[in-house]
């Protein structure tokens, strides 16, 4: 299992572990369980939460929202358009280890959320999810992102990835890009 591989699937930069954190025992299950296990990032994006939605429902355009290079396509070329569909993704860590992530839905409301859980392809989810919520406002929409792996209870995976896998900042950048594609001047 390539653990350290399929971190980045909830659109977020991170980059290779350096020597004091890398996978291998990194973190280990105890102090993990006592440590806050989600985090939540928001912006206020300039256009309608429809307009969001559409670039958060098409896995196509999941590139464009990662600037580490780590997504590199969509597998199967579908937007979601159901809370239980399943999208598959290219991935790479590091530009040499190519993989691919199976994105489970697990809410789908049309201008409000959306979110998915990532697992190794043909793999159940490892206990890590990516959600974003979308609320109307004056001047356009709230999106907040979610990251949350407070599922995770497999002792090697809590052990070979260090949560949060993706930093805070990676997150925000992922909500400036997506503002980048959908507002407009």
């Amino acid at each position: 299992m390539r653990l350290g591989h399929i971190v980045s699937a909830g659109l977020g930069r991170i980059g290779p572990p350096s020597p004091a954190t890398a996978y291998a025992g990194a973190v280990s299950a105890e102090p993990a369980r006592r440590k806050p296990r989600h985090d939540s990032v928001t912006r206020e994006i300039a256009a309608t939460p429809e307009a969001i939605f559409d670039v958060l429902s098409d896995p196509s355009r999941h590139p464009r929202l990662d600037d580490s290079g780590m997504v590199l396509a969509s597998v199967d070329a579908e937007v979601v358009t159901a809370s239980g569909q399943v999208f598959r993704m290219e991935m790479t860590m590091g530009g040499v280890n190519r993989y691919q992530t199976d994105n489970r839905v697990f809410v789908f409301e049309p201008g409000r959320a959306i979110g998915w859980s990532v697992a190794e392809a043909g793999a159940e989810p490892l206990g890590w999810t990516w959600r974003f919520d979308l609320e109307p406002s004056a001047t356009g929409t709230l999106v907040t992102q979610t990251y949350d792996w407070s599922q995770v209870t497999d002792t090697e995976t809590l052990q070979m990835i260090p949560f949060p896998a993706v930093p805070r900042e990676a997150r925000l950048e992922t909500l400036a890009l997506l503002a980048e594609l959908v507002e407009t001047p």
